[in-house]
């Protein structure tokens, strides 16, 4: 018994799972499910060349899952010819049982409180919150960061042989704490967050300046509030003083004599830079229409070791809004933003980015529609004629795709017609980069679709248009398509079969052209079983590069099995 007890402990402290323990008597103690693949692939150079892949290879692979009340625990493995692998919920387990109001953290867990203090950042340790009527209590510790010492040599202190790319790292704790009052609709809370480098976690030379004990406490206010059920206002802000290397002098305490509520929680020291970041929405919903808008302000000098990203140095307004009408029939919606970097004036110059886009649906019957979908991306700085040609930065993105769509059926044949049109410009204004990057994309497609469903058969054939114009050159590909469904009275027998052929050229000159076929089949023995069987073939033939020329055949044969 002793076994069993500690043979469940080890995949309870190697596995992430939340369970609510209300529903734990209705869960099976132990089941487990999953399946079983058995793959054998062929491969044939039909021009006798050189071949680029195993002229034979196989694969056996499983996925079971154990469960053990109900908390599910994959493993996947992993046989064929060139390597062997498992892998399975060993590595890092986290739990989080809730019961009622309450909720439980142990192990690894990522945890959101506010995006910028803890912001989803993983930990290993504890934590707990309560939600008893309204208010809002939570609270974590543990380690976010291990300490790694890496490769350190005597002689240099850019580690190039680091091992398996880690660099050195100190072991880092901290802890979170949120008390807030209301509901997940309606709520405010604030946040404190406070996480620091463990100095004797790790060793270095004393000219090792790259790697250095940190440390980082930030402040955050998080509000979400609804008004006459239509009117929404939520905002977060964070502060945090981030500290780069905690061994530095402290600041003369007489230079903080306004600040000594601070000095109390943290120490501020000369390597402590201050940092804000914060953005607000505001908005209206309603069942055919809304309207959004959002701010967004975050400074050079922001983080917070409780989250993982921010763009900082950025200021960014952005608003949105979609409608429906006509019953739902016709669909709009729209978004458009600035955002400028230099928030700290920094920098000589401001790079400005705007951001633009439209979406238009519209069912005109019950078989013919349209979708329209336009964006507008922009980006340029202040005092370009200040700015050398080579790293000056100016440019206009422009999409558009239209696609319509019409559709038709009965019990016995359907018919479905469905082409996309699609325009793409990058127009870059720098004289030295425009060479490599402008440019403008055409594409278009035309397919159709007839249907027998009492048949179990479907026929499509198609067409393709793609021209690409470069500074340098321009290139243009033409193609055609066939494909074909069938499947049986039973469902246990399903074969499909796809064609395509697409002619290129360079400048109105042949360059070459691609075949592609591939048929599938796939028999269900029963319902826990099934074999499949796919041939494919390419046949490639370039009128410029002569290792570009080949023909392949593809042979691949599966059984599966689930239980």
């Amino acid at each position: 018994m002793k076994k069993i007890y500690l043979f469940i402990l080890i995949f309870f402290l190697n596995k992430g799972f939340s369970q609510d323990l209300n529903n734990l008597k209705g869960q099976k103690p132990i089941s487990v499910s999953g399946g079983i693949n058995v793959n054998i692939g062929t491969y044939n150079s039909l021009t006798g060349g050189q071949t680029r892949l195993d002229p034979f290879s196989w694969t056996l692979s499983a996925a079971p899952t154990l469960s053990l009340y109900g908390v599910q625990l994959p493993f996947f493995f992993l046989l064929n010819k060139q390597s062997r692998s498992l892998s399975g919920p060993f590595q890092q387990f986290g739990v989080s049982p809730t019961y009622k109001w309450a909720k439980l953290h142990l192990g690894y867990r990522n945890v959101m409180f506010s995006p910028y203090t803890l912001g989803g950042r993983l930990f290993n340790g504890v934590g707990v919150e309560l939600n008893p009527g309204k208010l809002r209590f939570a609270m974590i510790y543990g380690q976010f960061q291990k300490a790694e010492l890496g490769y350190l040599s005597g002689n240099t202190t850019t580690n190039p042989n680091l091992p398996n790319g880690l660099t050195p790292a100190y072991q880092r704790n901290g802890y979170a704490i949120r008390l807030g009052v209301g509901t997940t609709q309606n709520h405010f809370d604030l946040t404190f967050l406070k996480i620091k480098d463990d100095q004797s976690s790790i060793t270095f030379p004393a000219d090792f300046g790259k790697v250095t004990p940190d440390e980082n406490t930030v402040v955050g206010i998080s509000q979400q509030f609804l008004f006459f059920k239509h009117l929404f206002w939520k905002s977060d802000v964070g502060v945090s003083l981030y500290t780069h290397d905690v061994r530095r002098e402290m600041v003369d305490q007489k230079d903080l004599e306004k600040y000594a509520f601070i000095t109390k929680i943290v120490d501020i020291r000369k390597g402590t830079s201050l940092g804000w970041a914060g953005e607000t929405s505001v908005g209206l919903q309603f069942n055919n229409f809304s309207i959004q808008g959002q701010y967004k302000l975050i400074s050079a000098d922001y983080q917070s070791m409780g989250a993982y990203f921010f763009n900082t140095d950025m200021e960014e307004y952005s608003g949105s809004a979609t409608i429906s009408a006509l019953k739902g029939t016709v669909q709009l919606s729209g978004t458009y933003g600035v955002q400028k970097d230099n928030v700290s004036k920094l920098k000589e110059y401001t790079t400005t980015r705007n951001i633009g886009a439209a979406n238009l649906n519209v069912q005109f019957s019950r078989t013919l529609g349209l979708s329209v979908n336009y964006s507008n991306f922009g980006t340029s700085q202040n005092v370009p004629n200040q700015i050398i040609d080579t790293v000056k930065i100016s440019q206009l993105n422009q999409s558009l795709m239209i696609a319509p769509r019409w559709f038709k059926s009965s019990k016995t044949v359907s018919h479905a017609i469905n082409g996309v049109f699609s325009y793409q410009n990058a127009n870059d204004l720098n004289t030295i980069s425009k060479v490599r990057t402008d440019f403008n994309n055409i594409f278009s497609s035309l397919t159709y679709s007839y249907g027998m469903p009492t048949r179990k058969m479907t026929f499509t054939p198609g067409l393709l248009y793609i021209r690409n114009l470069l500074p340098i050159y321009n290139t243009t590909s033409l193609g055609v398509s066939f494909s074909a469904q069938r499947g049986s009275k039973k469902n246990n027998f399903n074969t499909s079969l796809s064609v395509n052929y697409t002619q290129n050229a360079q400048d109105q000159v042949n360059t070459g052209s691609t075949i592609n076929a591939r048929l599938n089949g796939t028999y269900r023995l029963t319902k826990k079983q099934q074999f499949t069987l796919s041939l494919s073939t390419i046949v490639n033939a370039d009128n410029k590069i002569e290792r570009r020329n080949f023909s392949e055949l593809y042979m691949n044969a599966g059984y599966g099995l689930s239980f």
